[in-house]
């Protein structure tokens, strides 16, 4: 009989030590829902901040023309913020208009320093520097317009040298500045083709030169290319030449550049709304370009300034000796 009293308060006590296990794991869970709970509360808290950062910048030009800069503030895997070119330093040659000026506008929006430059029109020039000066009131960018003639070796030293002494470095430089003409092969005359190839290439590779020894590791060099490349257009002969040029310019110095992470990429627009493609061309040739692409309708300069922003920024640091066609599928 004691026997087995002795085995109730045996079973008991084992009753009792394992309902205080049980306790003990039920309060390490509430112990863990806790963490979770407060982990989910910072997160809630980092994205209310994160949505007070994000600024919705209105940008209106003298011409009445409204471009809409967003400075985007997101968490990254690795805890950066997307804005990767704030605080960079971006050259745009041809900045003064068109594509150019659309690109200038964005990239200081997106928190770069803008060196504009210009061949002859100031005055567009210092427009473009006015308003990235109104932006740099709420983003503290900066912008200087610099004449330089990219044709000329001596005007791109000066056009770096000035940056340098006014920023200190050049972390971008976006080579847009360019001219066209389409005749038949038979009426290029030889100073048409030196014109052309003057600007188009000679100024794209001296300006890559001057980059290659002053651009700061980690870099972006931007080229212009264009998508009539592929597209065989009669009267294009020398342009495209120009421009075939300017792919294998850049794939080249992707590769010699790489080894201080220099990123080398081309853009190829189709055709966009500009004066430069209107020059030339009647409403019937633009209408029947325009209808070409899959869309129906011309590029607009701001759809390629958001391709450059893009290659500008860390989120495309894999991407290198590309040309990216932005042509709405013209071709």
């Amino acid at each position: 009989m004691l026997v087995e009293r002795w085995h109730l308060l045996v079973e008991r006590q084992h009753l009792l030590v394992e309902r205080l296990h049980l306790l003990v794991e039920r309060k390490h869970l509430l112990v863990e829902r806790k963490h979770l709970l407060v982990e989910r509360l910072h997160l809630l808290v980092e994205r209310l901040h994160l949505l007070v950062e994000r600024k919705h910048l209105l940008v209106e030009s003298d011409s009445g023309i409204k471009w809409d800069c967003y400075i985007l503030i997101t968490e990254t895997t690795t805890g950066e913020s997307m804005a990767s070119i704030a605080g960079k330093v971006a050259i745009i040659t041809g900045a003064s208009r068109g594509i150019g000026r659309a690109i200038a506008l964005k990239l200081a929006g997106n928190g770069a320093s803008i060196v504009v430059n210009y061949a002859g029109n100031a005055g567009k020039a210092q427009e473009v520097v006015a308003e990235i000066e109104k932006l740099g009131v709420k983003v503290g960018v900066k912008a200087i317009a610099v004449q330089a003639d990219v044709s000329k070796v001596p005007d791109i030293q000066r056009l770096f040298e000035e940056t340098l002494e006014r920023f200190g470095k050049v972390d971008i430089l976006v080579n847009n500045a360019g001219i066209a003409f389409y005749k038949p092969i038979t009426q290029v005359s030889e100073e048409d083709f030196d014109a052309i190839f003057a600007i188009n290439v000679k100024g794209t590779f001296f300006a890559c030169q001057q980059a290659a020894q002053h651009i700061s590791e980690g870099g972006r060099i931007i080229n212009f290319s264009s998508s009539t490349t592929a597209m065989m257009l009669p009267t294009y002969s020398a342009y495209v030449g120009t421009k075939g040029a300017v792919e294998q310019i850049t794939r080249v110095l992707a590769k010699e550049l790489g080894a201080k992470a220099i990123a080398v990429n081309v853009i190829s627009p189709g055709p966009t709304d500009t004066e430069l493609f209107r020059e030339g061309k009647t409403q019937e040739q633009i209408d029947r370009l325009a209808q070409m692409a899959a869309f129906g309708k011309l590029g607009d300069v701001q759809e390629i300034a958001d391709v450059v922003a893009f290659l500008a920024s860390d989120e495309a640091r894999w991407i290198t000796g590309q040309n990216i066609r932005v042509n709405g599928g013209i071709a």
